[in-house]
């Protein structure tokens, strides 16, 4: 008997697969640093979801009710983005400290990663379409219709996070 358990207990721990976690835990956070300090993926994520939500704001009605769903998709995908990195990477790293991991654990590291590198594959794909559709911007709105902060200028009525408007005051 006592062998039967001693053979299972080195069986499980044969399983551990110590290189993955290890490779994991270093690619984690090489993939968020990517995403979020060394690219504009991450910043331009949030700016869209800002200026969408400013020019549907500005349009008022329907318009404001039905892009108030697309910004909240770039608000969950950026605190996704926060969360896997984080997460994923606290993860890897106690199934190394542990020197073992449940299928689930195996799961959810990987899912991270996988979603990491989906998130900054995502930022040279949407060069690449811009580069190869550059007018797309241009043939969805008129240029009148789109708000002048998405050339670059920021409207004075507009609200800067962490301001108070200046109706307020």
């Amino acid at each position: 008997m006592h062998s039967m358990a001693t053979a299972s207990a080195a069986a499980e721990q044969a399983a551990f697969n110590k290189d993955l976690f290890a490779a994991v835990s270093a690619i984690i956070p090489v993939l968020f640093l990517a995403i979020v300090v060394e690219s504009r993926s991450y910043r331009s994520l949030l700016k869209a979801a800002v200026d969408l939500q400013l020019w549907a704001r500005a349009k008022g009605g329907v318009v404001n009710v039905l892009v108030s769903y697309p910004v909240s998709l770039l608000q969950v995908l950026a605190l996704l983005i926060v969360v896997s990195g984080t997460a994923g990477e606290c993860i890897a790293v106690y199934a190394l400290y542990q020197a073992q991991a449940s299928q689930t654990t195996e799961i959810l590291v990987m899912v991270s990663t996988w979603f990491l590198v989906g998130v900054v594959a995502a930022g040279p794909l949407l060069a690449l379409i811009q580069s190869l559709f550059p007018n797309w911007a241009a043939r969805q709105w008129n240029r009148d219709e789109v708000p002048p902060h998405v050339h670059g200028e920021i409207p004075s009525h507009a609200h800067v996070p962490g301001e108070v408007p200046p109706h307020v005051h």
